[in-house]
């Protein structure tokens, strides 16, 4: 099984570590994880991206715009199409707004998603925009994964289908 790890990341912190010890442990098992490394055009390497060339995993940089970059998308879904993905898997709120809202029919690979946890955003804040918009695609997302029990209590994830959850 090849999957596609999307994630836009500015450290090496909690959700990088644990992106990369799903990688180890996917190739264990004999699947095939890509990580697919979002970032502006002006950086050339990010830590997470350094990290997983050390340790020898497969890495897609793709480089685009900031904020909701519809045509980056497209390149990342083309890409994923030409190379026979069978999952796309967000790890942070730009992936589930770009994918999430690409219909699946348009879209034809599985999407899932991990939800690391939210921060506090200022109420109209462009944060708390995005953070909407997260929500919202959920309902594209065929499973979402969260990383502790206390997450499934959160408001945000009211009306997510629990089934999934």
């Amino acid at each position: 099984m090849k999957v596609l790890h999307i994630i836009d990341s500015g450290g090496l912190y909690g959700a990088e570590v644990m992106l990369l010890n799903l990688v180890d442990e996917q190739i264990k098992l004999g699947l095939q994880p890509t990580i697919c490394s979002i970032g502006k055009h002006t950086i050339s390497e990010k830590p997470l991206e350094s990290e997983a060339l050390k340790r020898g995993f497969t890495l897609k940089k793709v480089r685009m715009h900031a904020g909701p970059n519809i045509l980056g998308a497209w390149k990342i879904l083309q890409f994923a199409h030409h190379e026979h993905f069978d999952l796309i898997h967000t790890h942070e709120y730009k992936g589930r707004i770009l994918f999430g809202f690409i219909p699946n029919k348009l879209r034809k690979i599985p999407l899932i998603t991990t939800l690391h946890g939210w921060t506090h955003a200022r109420f109209f804040s462009l944060l708390q925009i995005y953070y909407w918009l997260e929500i919202k695609s959920l309902k594209h997302c065929g499973a979402a994964i969260i990383v502790s029990n206390a997450m499934r209590s959160n408001p945000r994830l009211k009306h997510y289908r629990k089934e999934n959850l």
